[in-house]
């Protein structure tokens, strides 16, 4: 029973260490082997070979099994068989019963010790036991080397005969695989739900661009070059912002960007007389289909955080800072528009009153559907730009576009701009 028992625990081992090293983040055993752990550095040596390592670990599995089978039968059948002789109407079957039941416990026992309660304990404490038995399985590969070589070969030359790729030793891990991990950490509670919120928004930033950021230039607001004091004053006055483009004559003929407080100090306030061309600093030119992340180090690179944003032609399409790329982060959007207005309301039927503003990823998370599903070629970025391009034509109020299966109609218009628009999906509600 001694034997039959060491047997059963050594395919354990076999059965622990597998699970545990298929089921190890790859991650952090390079962490921990960056920090000098040996046992990591081993069992990442296994996992960059799985099929060698299966290998090994299949012929240790097997080699126990039938020991442990033929080991068993013989010591423990003639037993078993013996005993049951003494039962009358048992003693003609006596053989063939003793070897059923011996093979079935032997069977029984090798899957629940042999198997399960290793593998849910391998499971259960991955990394730790793949560091601890590491070294052994690398030197039973190393033993049975020639069998396991011979594995290694057939396998592979059956995978390509199937053209299944084998596996590499990257781990890929996409976008949704983190988001689904900090879902799981908030679960669990490593993560606050703020946190959660705040890992999520910076994930938007690759693929959010200065287009769906920026300003438009219809709201731009702007100094001319040759301005009045009067006329700086109130323009000022009335606005919200601090930094003000400065132009001769038109928004695009650019000369720079001037701060309120250089205004103040040199004499905005006092009335004194103020040259907008000396005061102007340098403008920062960005292309529309720039990503935030690249914004983001273009504005670190060049020590600035404003920027005109520009098409393939040169012309100016808005204005972007560095205020609404962290307004992203912060969540701010769905937020507060330029005049404090929400630029997105769930209305009481499900459907949903926006911006024409609205990035469309806010709109799509609004609706319940998948960003990625809801992207439009042609780069696209605003609800009101999808508007357009459906319709093919600047649409008049109560006008009404489809789009993967949400219906968008326009309710306001600001001129030739899609100010207001209502969307809801069709036939369903929104998600709450």
């Amino acid at each position: 029973m001694l034997i039959l028992l060491s047997l059963l625990m050594i395919n354990a081992l076999f059965a622990m260490s597998e699970i545990a090293v298929v089921s190890s983040r790859r991650v952090r055993l390079e962490q921990l082997a960056a920090r000098g752990d040996h046992g990591a550095k081993m069992a990442l040596k296994l996992s960059s070979n799985p099929t060698r390592f299966l290998s090994t670990v299949q012929i240790g599995i097997t080699v126990t099994a039938i020991l442990a089978g033929a080991f068993g039968e013989k010591a423990l059948v003639g037993d078993v068989e013996e005993s049951l002789k003494q039962i009358d109407w048992l003693k003609p079957a006596a053989g063939i019963v003793s070897v059923i039941v011996v093979m079935g416990g032997i069977t029984f026992l090798s899957l629940l010790l042999g198997e399960l309660v290793p593998k849910r304990i391998g499971m259960a404490f991955p990394e730790p036991i793949a560091r601890a038995t590491a070294g052994l399985m690398l030197v039973i590969s190393r033993i049975a080397s020639p069998l396991v070589t011979l594995l290694t070969f057939s396998t592979n030359l059956i995978l390509a005969t199937l053209r299944i790729r084998p596996p590499t030793e990257e781990e890929h891990v996409s976008e949704d695989d983190v988001r689904a991990m900090i879902f799981k950490g908030k679960q669990a509670g490593v993560f606050h739900e703020a946190e959660q919120r705040l890992l999520e928004r910076v994930l938007r930033l690759d693929d959010l661009k200065a287009r769906a950021l920026m300003v438009p230039r219809t709201d731009v607001t702007w100094l001319d070059v040759n301005a009045t004091a009067d006329m700086m004053q109130l323009t000022v006055a009335t606005s919200p912002f601090s930094h003000f483009p400065v132009c001769d004559g038109e928004l695009d003929t650019v000369i720079g960007f001037v701060h309120v407080k250089d205004l103040v100090k040199h004499g905005l306030v006092s009335g004194g007389q103020i040259n907008l061309g000396e005061l102007a600093h340098p403008v920062l030119y960005v292309p529309e289909n720039t990503l935030a992340l690249k914004l983001l180090d273009v504005f670190r690179t060049k020590r600035m955080h404003i920027a005109m944003v520009v098409d393939e032609y040169g012309a100016i399409q808005g204005l972007i800072t560095l205020n609404d790329i962290v307004d992203v982060v912060l969540g701010t959007l769905p937020g507060q528009g330029d005049d404090g207005e929400s630029m997105l309301t769930v209305r009481e039927d499900g459907s949903i009153l926006v911006d024409g503003r609205l990035p469309l990823d806010e709109l799509a998370r609004a609706l319940g559907i998948d960003p990625h599903d809801f992207a439009v070629d042609g780069g696209i970025g605003t609800v009101a730009g999808l508007v357009l391009v459906q319709l093919g034509h600047v649409p008049k109020a109560g006008e009404k576009a489809v789009f993967r299966n949400v219906e968008l109609e326009v309710v306001d218009m600001d001129r030739a701009r899609v100010d207001k628009v209502i969307a809801r999906r069709m036939g369903e509600a929104v998600p709450g």
